[in-house]
């Protein structure tokens, strides 16, 4: 999720900077435009999900090989250290949706294929406090080589009722150039101060067509953040939330997603 949202404006502070960010929607000419990634999703994710355990090879946002020492998938076991599915691999048992229905979603091989259209999220039906969650996402490259394509989804942790776009939670970012950054939901902001550290995520990102694995410790209120491994954001408990549902987001690009593991904490 952008920190704009159909003209609404967030601000997000990290460490002693403040940033702030813009983003508006399409109307339906633009979202209609032949470099849509919805016209080439079809094609791509075939390429894409041909086997769930490789990359898809050449298919990156620059075009560049993507078949070098990063191709290692982010493919968790968490068979053996208490973790335990949340998603079958087979239906969305356990999920409800809010804002989307099931033309925008379906699951193959094991995988949750989003089409990214309209703005919505899936849901988890149990509640959640203090965990391990991994999840591995990816998103389905533009149909021609794009540099400035920059996707955009996010895993929401903490959801509360009403189940409406947007619901009251914190977001850790899924959008390719900020995955990792934390926020709260909707405005105005309860305040919050993340610690995402660009430089980390900028070696542990993987590039578009590639699986990036996240994994988020919640423990009362506070999150950290790791992508592919390595630690990128530390996220004080500085709202009221501690407990709710999960959610996966569906917003403006086709995106998939895997493994989805949590492991409960005291």
């Amino acid at each position: 999720m952008s920190v704009l949202r159909d003209g609404w404006f967030r601000v997000c502070t990290s460490g002693a900077a403040t940033l702030a960010a813009f983003a508006f929607g399409c109307s339906s000419d633009e979202t209609a435009s032949s470099n849509d990634p919805r016209d080439a999703a079809s094609d791509a994710r075939e390429d894409a999900t041909a086997d769930p355990d490789t990359g898809p090879g050449d298919a990156t946002a620059d075009g560049a090989d993507a078949t070098d020492a990063r191709t290692d998938e982010a493919a968790p076991d968490g068979t053996n250290d208490g973790f335990v599915p949340l998603f079958n691999g087979r239906d969305l048992t356990g999920f409800e949706l809010a804002g989307i229905d099931a033309s925008s979603v379906s699951v193959e091989d094991g995988i949750i294929e989003f089409t990214g259209f309209p703005n919505g999220y899936l849901y988890t039906t149990a509640s959640y406090r203090n965990f391990v969650l991994r999840v591995d996402l990816r998103y389905v490259p533009p149909p021609a080589p794009d540099p400035s394509y920059n996707p955009n989804s996010g895993i929401f942790v903490y959801v509360t009722e009403p189940y409406e776009i947007w619901p009251r939670a914190l977001e850790v970012q899924g959008l390719q150039g900020d995955m990792g950054d934390v926020f709260a939901l909707p405005p105005p902001l309860d305040p919050l101060q993340d610690n995402l550290d660009r430089a980390a995520l900028e070696i542990a990102r993987r590039p578009i067509g590639e699986w990036n694995q996240f994994e988020i410790t919640s423990n009362e209120g506070a999150l950290d953040v790791r992508l592919n491994g390595t630690l990128i954001n530390h996220c004080p408990a500085t709202t009221e939330l501690r407990e709710g549902n999960i959610a996966l987001e569906s917003e403006a690009a086709p995106v998939e997603f895997r493994n989805i593991l949590l492991k409960p904490l005291p």
